[in-house]
């Protein structure tokens, strides 16, 4: 295709121009060019998911350096451990941090943003060649908790607390040299094109651009990341079963159905058009986190979902990336 040619001729020009570094990992085998990096998350696992198997955090950070990630995402607080714990396990597989996930409104989120902040900063020192870890926002969920329900379940006294917590977060991040990004979410205050741009006119937080959440929110994300390049910084990747996304959406169905759903699809096999999307991205500089969010109940679940998450990341390669 014609944009995966001009991916990959861009990134050799920029190596021979601008002389990008090369980041070599611990094996010897050599990552991305320095400018952006490929992660994996948890949640594809179903860590955080209460119902959810257990997934042992040394297993899976093997598997993402075995598959060519270069490094992860957060998770929650305990599934990495405490700072030693991340300092080592992130050193011994040679794996930078993404960023990690802060719920704002929430009683623990005091706790989770210090959390987050301290494991950036870990994470930064780790693999310095990798782009700066970002914490991540979330809006509270909606008071019924379910998708498509933003727009209907938020009123002018939530909206400007809001505003005032993602400012205020977004300052305190700045302060410790680490920018955050906000995150539109299905079932929360923010989860439709309308609010989000809402959002961005508001606040000076720049975007996490999820493409599932996107497009489960009743968007196009073509479309909207176009609109929204200037703000956007951080990427999520996730391809979507469009029926399923409409019948969760049309339904009101609370948001925790959305991980049993199967409405996130292995990367190529849903109807996002991913290459287009990704084609609008050939200066991009910053991380890409493969997302496909699920809750694997058995080991044997957890053991599919990360053979799934191997073959995302050979597709994300074969797009050029």
């Amino acid at each position: 295709m014609a944009w995966r040619a001009a991916r990959l001729e861009w990134l050799t020009t920029r190596q021979l121009l601008w002389n990008a570094p090369i980041a070599v990992r611990p094996d010897g085998r050599s990552s991305l060019p320095a400018g952006y990096a490929v992660a994996g998350a948890p949640c594809n696992l179903g860590v955080g998911s209460p119902d959810a198997a257990s997934s042992d955090p040394a297993a899976f950070l093997g598997r993402l350096a075995g598959d060519g990630f270069d490094g992860t995402d957060l998770g929650p607080p305990e599934y990495l451990a405490s700072a030693d714990g991340l300092v080592a396990s992130l050193s011994h597989h040679g794996l930078g941090l993404a960023g990690g996930w802060v719920s704002l409104g929430e009683d623990s989120s005091e706790r989770e943003l210090e959390h987050v902040l301290d494991a950036c900063d870990i994470g930064a020192s780790a693999r310095p060649d990798l782009p700066t870890p970002r914490p991540t926002f979330g809006a509270p969920r909606t008071r019924s908790g379910r998708v498509g329900t933003g727009e209907h379940e938020t009123d002018a006294r939530e909206w400007a607390r809001l505003v005032t917590l993602v400012e205020d977060a977004r300052r305190r991040c700045e302060d410790r040299g680490h920018p955050a990004v906000f995150h539109p979410h299905a079932g929360t205050l923010v989860e439709t094109a309308v609010q989000t741009e809402r959002l961005l006119a508001e606040t000076s937080v720049e975007l996490c651009f999820d493409t599932g959440h996107v497009r489960l929110g009743g968007d196009d994300p073509l479309a909207t990341l176009q609109a929204w390049r200037d703000r956007v910084t951080h990427l999520h990747v996730k391809d979507v079963d469009a029926a399923t996304a409409d019948r969760l959406r049309q339904g009101r169905s609370p948001v925790d159905d959305v991980w049993d759903s199967g409405v996130f699809a292995e990367l190529g096999t849903g109807d996002l058009p991913l290459g287009e999307v990704l084609g609008q991205l050939l200066d991009w500089q910053g991380w890409v986190v493969i997302e496909q969010d699920a809750s694997p109940r058995t080991p044997e679940a957890v053991s599919r979902a990360l053979e799934a998450h191997g073959r995302n990341r050979r597709f994300l390669a074969e797009l050029g990336w």
